[in-house]
């Protein structure tokens, strides 16, 4: 049974090259595709609260970060960044067709969101 608040918030591509922010099992998850077997994963738990601002960025050299409520920021290796451009389309609460992390809920986001920042730098 999922809680509430769990599910994808943002994905963009699929079973091929992508990336997928996504709640579950008390953690925030950001995960990054690069190929069929190539999924990489950094996690931090969800803090208590009502509502939560979350920061995660794809480094040049291969680190995955993420930041829940401006705590501790989590890193963990990734192969680089994403070498092609994500074919399947930008999903906000939920991930469309093939999921970017097999891992990832599988239901609409349960949560309310109030802002969603994408950069490319």
């Amino acid at each position: 049974m999922e809680r509430a608040g769990e599910g994808v918030i943002v994905a963009h591509g699929g079973s091929a090259i992508g990336y997928s922010l996504y709640i579950k099992d008390d953690s925030v998850v950001f995960a990054t595709r690069q190929g069929n077997d190539t999924i990489s994963r950094v996690a931090a738990p969800v803090s208590k609260g009502d509502s939560l601002s979350i920061r995660a960025g794809l480094s040049k050299d291969g680190v995955l970060s993420l930041a829940v409520n401006e705590g501790e920021t989590v890193n963990a290796k990734s192969p680089g960044l994403l070498k092609n451009h994500p074919q399947e389309d930008l999903s906000i609460g939920h991930d469309d067709r093939n999921p970017v992390d097999p891992e990832s809920p599988t239901k609409p986001f349960k949560g309310l969101l109030m802002s969603l920042k994408i950069a490319v730098e």
